[in-house]
């Protein structure tokens, strides 16, 4: 992509075989050797899902020719999203294991240095308030540099909590499958925001520091913290309820709610009867500095690709939307 008008062609990495979400790859995540605490500094690396079943990381340094390195817990079931700390090479795998009764979970790897380094630190899952041990499925994982507090985590099932994990170090996420009970289940939890049964968060990401422009003369306040959550929608046509984005505040990160909504009018493009589904899906993670706190791009199904200035999270404004025809 160094020429956008002329993307070119340079390898293609099989996924499992299969439909829907048993096929492909569901989340790709790259780190540079160079910021990866123990890698080799020349090197680029790839941690993928691989279909429905394990997690791989590959040597993408030369792009043409990547390089499968290691194959992280085969024989899993409903991997999905992941999340890679670079600086700390901590990654948040969420996986199905055959030992915990849910079918989405979160694994914590030390990958600081793959394939040498690819050791597994700890499990972690939810209690649900509908059932005796896990249940809630974990759905993502997200952490706003640098070095903070908690993770944002969203489990995409209804009830739905957002939940914020300590993270200072993997140990401290702990939960042990072999007493899954409620207590140990939620030992990680700093805080946890329930949705209400007709919303599910496919998307949590953190933005930290937010210097709110209408609070600049207060003496308290004027610095805040909040999370992006994206629902998804599932059914076409609008036979559910409008899967929207939510804006969390969680400056008491103890204490979290909500202060804004957003959503496409559906009448500016009669999007429940033009087919498919209509409502958010996700959200960019990106923190890089051009975009963290200022724009952020959402996939909204039929009414395409939106932009948000979100440089004051009270009221997020769409500056730009892109459909394909």
């Amino acid at each position: 992509m160094t020429d956008p008008r002329t993307p070119r062609y340079l390898a293609h990495i099989p996924g499992e075989e299969g439909k829907a979400e048993q096929g492909g790859a569901q989340m790709v995540r790259v780190c540079a050797g160079a910021d990866l605490p123990k890698a080799d500094k020349s090197k680029f690396y790839m941690l993928r899902v691989f279909g429905n079943q394990a997690h791989e990381v590959w040597d993408v340094s030369d792009p043409a020719k990547p390089a499968l390195l290691t194959v992280i817990g085969k024989g899993l079931k409903g991997t999905h999203k992941n999340f890679w700390e670079c600086d700390t090479g901590i990654a948040y795998l969420v996986s199905g294991h055959p030992q915990w009764r849910t079918n989405r979970m979160t694994q914590i790897y030390d990958l600081s240095d793959p394939p040498s380094r690819c050791s597994f630190a700890t499990s972690v899952s939810w209690a649900s308030s509908r059932a005796r041990v896990a249940r809630c499925r974990f759905h993502c994982t997200a952490r706003s540099p640098p070095a903070p507090r908690a993770i944002a985590c969203s489990s995409a099932t209804a009830p739905i909590p957002t939940a914020c994990c300590r993270s200072s170090t993997a140990k401290s996420c702990s939960a042990d499958p072999r007493t899954p009970r409620p207590r140990n289940l939620l030992y990680p939890q700093v805080a946890r925001l329930d949705l209400p049964p007709m919303h599910g968060a496919h998307t949590v990401f953190p933005m930290l520091g937010v210097d709110v422009p209408e609070f600049a003369k207060n003496l308290l306040g004027r610095k805040r913290d909040f999370i992006v959550v994206t629902d998804e929608a599932i059914q076409k046509e609008c036979l559910e309820g409008r899967q929207m984005v939510w804006f969390v505040d969680i400056t008491t990160e103890t204490k979290p709610f909500g202060v804004a909504s957003w959503t496409v009018p559906e009448a500016s493009g009669n999007f429940c009867s033009r087919g498919g589904r209509f409502g958010t899906h996700s959200s960019n993670e990106s923190y890089a500095a051009v975009y963290y706190k200022r724009l952020m791009f959402f996939a909204h199904f039929n009414a395409g690709v939106r932009v948000l200035d979100v440089r004051n999270p009270f009221s997020p404004r769409e500056v730009a939307f892109y459909i394909r025809r």
